[in-house]
């Protein structure tokens, strides 16, 4: 479904839907795996830095493609049962590890990601977090952006699926990765993360960032679009036409 521009009452049900219908044929653990910075990190490979999250359940009616053409299925990490997300995808584009969903062969990476964020940095490239962090709601995390360098002022409303939250443009400083800590400019901190760096990195200096922070029934979750400098208009098309199509739970 599209996102709206001004919003509209989500369904309460869902929440409880994704309890009673979102099943796994086996019990499941994702592991979450971080992004790091540079286009050689690829979010596939085996990492242990993020979050575990599990579901349960007895049998398992999402889609399953990953690659494009097709319905995707992502998952935001709510604990303790993830919230599934699910998208169309033009050709071209795949799911990587539940999560993130990319332009296939792109360098530097971009896409959409899902997340449930605890934190933001104010230094991203000192790992430096907005202190004290924000609390648990869409107007919480907004005002945390407000101390982050890069961030537009204007905080638009927007409904994703039926979901009212904000959308925070921000656009990452042409930072120096030399001189970075350990070479990443970090985006996001996840709860629960098991690791002293960020959870999310850019992919590359001056990238462009779309963050939809939405209220789901009480859990604030946030989806993030990433368009690296010189992004064509073809996938930027795409990639907008991914986000429109977001159905949650």
């Amino acid at each position: 479904m599209n996102i709206e521009p001004s919003p509209s009452v989500p369904t309460s049900y869902r929440i409880r839907r994704i309890v009673r219908d979102v099943a796994i044929a086996v019990i499941a653990t994702i592991s979450i795996a971080a992004c790091a910075s540079g286009a050689s990190d690829n979010p596939t490979a085996a990492d242990t830095t993020g979050p575990t999250v599990s579901a349960t359940g007895s049998s398992a009616t999402l889609p399953t493609a990953t690659v494009g053409p097709g319905r995707g299925t992502a998952f935001f990490s709510v604990q303790p049962d993830p919230v599934p997300v699910t998208f169309t995808m033009p050709a071209g584009w795949e799911v990587w590890d539940l999560w993130f969903v990319a332009k296939s062969g792109a360098d530097p990476e971009f896409g959409l990601m899902f997340f449930v964020v605890a934190n933001v940095y104010v230094d991203g490239c000192q790992w430096v977090l907005v202190d004290p962090p924000p609390g648990p709601t869409v107007d919480d995390l907004v005002s945390a952006y407000a101390d982050v360098p890069g961030v537009a002022g204007r905080v638009p409303d927007v409904t994703v699926d039926g979901f009212k939250g904000k959308q925070i443009q921000y656009t990452v400083p042409d930072y120096n990765k030399d001189e970075c800590k350990e070479g990443k400019f970090g985006l996001f901190k996840e709860p629960h993360s098991g690791t002293d760096g960020p959870n999310m990195s850019a992919r590359a200096p001056e990238q462009e960032n779309k963050i939809l922070t939405l209220d789901v029934d009480g859990t604030r979750v946030v989806i993030l679009a990433t368009y690296p400098p010189g992004i064509s208009a073809q996938d930027r098309t795409d990639l907008d036409g991914i986000i429109s199509s977001i159905q949650i739970g």
